[in-house]
Order: structure tokens, then C-alpha cells, then sequence
């Protein structure tokens, strides 16, 4: 169950841990009896060397919580996977990482509608980006041009300087459009010139946004 707890949860929790995943996730805490797992090959040690096993009885607990927790948990991820509108996927960024793990799966209608769910919900800047762009190259793949071109343009509107490239390409190698394509791409590097970067973010940019002008106004006689 790690491997796909890892894929649902790794933006959104800090910890994939069993126990931090009932906390966060199912909403359970253990009682006091909970002995910690670190804990237990001492007690453990502890046991065989007094022949006490009065101390186990929480090691037995923490055990059979575990086991409890895993078929909760099991049982939570299929009604994700199966029914993620049904109410059991409530975090923007649950229904990002399954549009993500759809996506992989080669479901792209499902992915698209996810991601497009995940983006109704409060999403803070970063994570909308890479959203938008997930389901903008998505839309590419699907071949709803129409529709990544939307997303590519109410991205830019927030300032995302990869839908300013997109776009950029999309009408130099699309549409044929060297002049949109121009557009376009001055206005990354006019958007460029807003957003504070680390330099080397800036300096993959510059060079990025620099190599397609020169190639536009060639192509348009500039």
C-alpha cells in the first residue's frame, strides 16, 4: 500500500506513515495503550529476558491497530479510486494526485476531469501551476487543442511563464501563426522581467524565451 499512499498523498502530507495516515487521512488516533514502534524490540527483549508479558499487551495493541488501520486505509483508497466524487476525496490536491495516477494509467478522459475538479478547489500558486500545466499538455495529448489553449491562456493570465511558451509554440508550429507566436513570446519575456527567480531559474528562461524570438523574427522578416 506504500507505493500508492506515496502517489496520493506525497504534496499534500508531510509523512506517508501508517499512523500520521489515520491521523491525517482517516481522522483516528490511537489510545494510550499505543506503545511506540521503536519501542518494541525492547520491550520485546525485555520480555524474553524476565518471562513478564504484562508490557506486551501494548506492543499487541500497537500490532493489531496496525492491522486495523491498513483495511481502514485500503478500504478508503478504493473509494477513492472507484468513486473520487462521491464525497471521500474532499483536498484539491487528492484529486490532483489521481489525475496524475490516471493519467500514468492511460485513463486521459478520467485524468482531465479530475485535474479540472482539483482546480475548483483552493490550490495555492505553485500547486495550481503545476495542475494547470498537467492538464494543459494533457488536453495537448488528447488532442483538444481547444481546450489546452484555454487552460494555456487563463494560465498566463496568472502569470505562469511555461503557458506563455506553450502558446508561443502552439502558434508557430500549429497554426502557422508567426505573429501570435511573436506575441506570445515577447510577453514571456515582459512577464519575465515581473517574477523574482533564482538565477538559474531566470538564466533557463532567458535562454528559452531569447532562442524562440530570434527564430520568430527571422521567420517574420524582423
Amino acid at each position: 500500500m506504500l507505493p500508492l499512499a506515496r502517489r496520493l498523498w506525497r504534496d499534500r502530507l508531510e509523512s506517508r506513515a501508517l499512523k500520521y495516515l489515520e491521523e491525517h487521512v482517516l481522522g483516528l488516533k490511537r489510545s494510550s495503550e499505543e506503545v511506540p514502534g521503536y519501542e518494541i524490540p525492547w520491550l520485546y527483549f525485555d520480555y524474553l529476558r524476565t518471562g513478564d508479558a504484562r508490557p506486551l499487551a501494548g506492543v499487541f495493541y500497537h500490532n493489531a491497530m496496525d492491522v486495523v488501520a491498513m483495511a481502514a486505509l485500503l478500504a478508503h483508497m478504493n473509494d477513492m479510486l472507484e468513486t473520487p466524487y462521491g464525497g471521500k476525496v474532499q483536498h484539491g490536491l487528492d484529486f490532483i494526485a489521481l489525475g496524475k495516477l490516471f493519467e500514468d494509467l492511460g485513463h486521459w478522459d478520467e485524468a482531465a476531469r479530475l485535474f479540472e475538479r482539483g482546480l475548483e478547489s483552493q490550490l495555492n500558486e505553485a500547486d495550481f501551476g503545476v495542475a494547470v500545466k498537467r492538464l494543459s499538455i494533457l488536453q495537448k495529448k488528447r488532442g483538444d487543442l481547444s481546450e489546452a489553449i484555454r487552460l494555456w491562456e487563463s494560465a498566463a493570465a496568472q502569470g505562469h511563464l511555461y503557458a506563455f511558451i506553450e502558446l508561443a509554440k502552439h502558434y508557430e508550429h500549429k497554426e502557422r501563426d508567426v505573429q501570435s507566436a511573436l506575441k506570445w513570446a515577447q510577453a514571456a519575456l515582459h512577464e519575465l522581467e515581473k517574477i523574482d527567480l533564482p538565477l538559474y531559474a531566470r538564466k533557463f528562461w532567458i535562454t528559452e524565451i531569447e532562442r524562440r524570438l530570434e527564430r520568430l523574427k527571422r521567420k517574420a522578416g524582423i
